[in-house]
């Protein structure tokens, strides 16, 4: 049984700092907030076990099972802990700490909660109200650029490594609304950072980062009856003191109005160009509706949708967000459909439930509604699926907003020409025989401190939380591993310190048991640790159930005279082998495999093939008592 995360207190239980019992009261406001919970929360660092971590929301029964996909150590001292739901019914979280306080959210399914401190031991946990609106992001854009009826597509490697500055501009107002609903704007921003940071990992846009800054400024001279075109127009030039003061490549302002109409308006440019290089994000829609990377994805010459999948942007380019469209099997043409399941990328719309629109499929056309309006924290891909669908494509309506971003990244991180102290780091083929991993430094800009030389440090766990529990590699700008260390999940650290003492560092993930190979079975080379050999082929097996809340997991194939001769063996994150056996046969093509013994967490399933290959699966044990 896994600890309690989230302990709930009631309003007179503990004593209120200055300003919290306000704040709690504000906080109730029904068109921000659902309901709005005093708790306090376990500090994820310890919580969590082998980058898993097991919690359940107060007054919810379910269990959600997050794990670690994105750990930073900010240069603000912050310590930012992200990861994705591998529970029904998915979603993503963060935890951010930063001078002794916790903020987050937490996005699961079709409910958003936000968490922001009262104290140190204490905090607010917010139920957003993510009831549909219309207010989703807008873009200007340059002229219709040229193309013909479907864009020229190529897949983007582009790893080139980049940081790019994103300044906040507050009015006054904003600054202290910001305060009253999550503590501190610092936290604000960090939360923002984090959700476009996330959006990254997960459409796999590597090498790429924002750090967001802010300041507060007023006197901006809104338009008659608030035209936020008008507006945007204004804020550009608003807005350059404070772009050339601060070193920021992009910049967006964050007022205190409602503008009714829309959550964000940004430019979008057809090529990377600083003049457009300016948005508008209102408080509210900022976080949980993710409208600061909505508008960032325009700002990069990111799209809307087709209006093939409900979009509104039909221009010929390949940088389109998508909507997937479930249509059940056999479908029929006569009645509307309902569809639930549905769910749209970063820079795809929302919809109004009500509305019913035709969807050409196959090429028949069909009545639908989008019940469920769930946004997903990636910039689509065609080469990056969620819940087994891809998040983008290749072909037809082409939609691939993270290969644009991909290639003007860099561009982007250069509108500004100073740069602070910041390193990345990038890894050779994990199927070689030995993995060398390589520093990419960027030298801040004189005056700015972390002055060279550099020394770079390197360390590895199998957590992602580094502190004592870390294993010293080596230094040097590259480090060379003979092989990797004996688990199928571990974390590389990267750290560098000038030679004034400035500390900079990166935290990167690396998953064996999904190693995306480029070298087939007779190319891979001999290892330090077994790596399966048939990796880079699509799974022979499924597994079921997962997670699993009983004594058995099972496993199902279409090859069932292969079943005789499997083997199987079970490890931990660690990479320390649990059990290992034959399985039985449960019925026609499903075999059973054990797990009753097996703690709450997460393990891999290695099963041994006739061929003297193997397959790895993740699987998850979550009893519940």
């Amino acid at each position: 049984m896994f600890a309690q995360f989230f302990t709930e207190y009631q309003s007179n239980q503990f004593q209120w700092p200055s300003g919290g019992l306000t704040r709690y009261q504000k906080l109730q406001d029904t068109t921000f907030s659902k309901s709005v919970k005093i708790v306090s929360t376990e500090d994820v660092r310890t919580a969590q076990s082998n980058g898993l971590l097991s919690f359940q929301l107060p007054g919810d029964t379910s269990t959600l099972q997050v794990e670690a996909s994105l750990i930073s150590e900010d240069p603000t001292t912050a310590f930012i802990w992200s990861g994705k739901i591998t529970s029904a019914p998915g979603g993503y979280v963060t935890f951010i700490y930063l001078d002794g306080k916790t903020a987050g959210f937490i996005h699961s399914g079709k409910d958003f909660y936000e968490i922001s401190p009262i104290d140190s031991n204490h905090q607010f946990l917010v139920k957003r109200n993510n009831d549909y609106n219309g207010s989703g992001g807008c873009e200007t854009e340059e002229e219709e650029p040229p193309g013909d009826d479907d864009c020229l597509y190529e897949p983007s490697d582009n790893t080139c490594p980049a940081l790019i500055t994103v300044l906040l501009i507050l009015t006054p107002e904003a600054q202290d609304s910001i305060e009253n609903k999550y503590g501190s704007v610092d936290l604000f921003a960090l939360l923002g950072q984090t959700s476009v940071n996330m959006a990254f990992w997960n459409s796999d846009i590597p090498n790429k980062e924002i750090r967001v800054k802010w300041v507060t400024k007023d006197s901006f001279p809104f338009s008659p009856g608030l035209d936020y075109v008008a507006d945007l127009t204004t804020f550009k030039t608003f807005a350059e003191p404070e772009r050339k003061d601060n070193n920021a490549d992009l910049v967006v302002f964050v007022p205190h109005v409602d503008y009714e109409e829309i959550g964000g308006y940004a430019n979008l440019p057809i090529s990377p160009d600083p003049a457009r290089a300016f948005s508008i994000v209102e408080i509210n829609y900022f976080l949980n509706e993710y409208v600061l990377a909505h508008e960032l994805g325009h700002n990069f010459g990111c799209r809307h949708n087709w209006p093939l999948d409900y979009g509104d942007d039909n221009t010929d380019v390949c940088s389109h967000g998508k909507r997937y469209i479930p249509l059940g099997p056999n479908p029929q043409q006569g009645p509307i459909h309902d569809i639930e399941g549905s769910w749209r990328t970063m820079m795809a719309i929302p919809v109004d439930p009500e509305v019913t629109f035709i969807y050409t499929f196959d090429g028949l056309d069909y009545s639908v509604k989008i019940i469920t309006n769930e946004v997903i924290l990636h910039y689509s891909n065609p080469a990056v699926s969620y819940e087994g669908e891809p998040t983008g494509r290749a072909l037809g309506k082409v939609a691939d907003n993270a290969g644009r971003i991909r290639n003007v990244g860099c561009e982007i991180s250069e509108y500004d020409d100073v740069s602070e102290l910041a390193v990345n780091f990038s890894m050779t083929d994990l199927c070689t025989d030995s993995v060398i991993f390589t520093s990419f430094i960027t030298a801040p800009t004189s005056p700015l401190p972390g002055v060279a030389p550099y020394t770079v440090y390197w360390f590895w766990n199998t957590t992602g939380i580094f502190g004592s529990s870390q294993q010293f590699l080596g230094t040097g700008d590259t480090l060379t591993l003979l092989a990797h260390p004996e688990c199928p999940v571990y974390w590389v650290k990267c750290a560098v310190v000038s030679d004034d003492n400035v500390v900079v560092s990166r935290i990167k993930k690396i998953t064996l048991a999904q190693v995306p190979c480029s070298c087939n079975e007779e190319e891979r080379p001999a290892r330090g640790r077994e790596v399966p050999k048939s990796i880079s082929k699509a799974p022979s097996f499924s597994i079921f159930p997962n997670p699993v809340a009983q004594g058995t997991l099972f496993v199902q194939t279409d090859e069932f005279l292969s079943l005789k001769t499997v083997a199987y063996k079970i490890t931990d994150v660690g990479g320390r082998e649990i059990s290992n056996g034959i399985p039985e046969t449960f019925s026609g093509s499903i075999l059973s495999v054990p797990v009753a013994g097996l703690a709450n967490g997460l393990y891999f399933l290695n099963l041994l093939l006739p061929e003297g290959t193997q397959e790895i699966h993740k699987f998850i044990i979550n009893k519940t008592y």
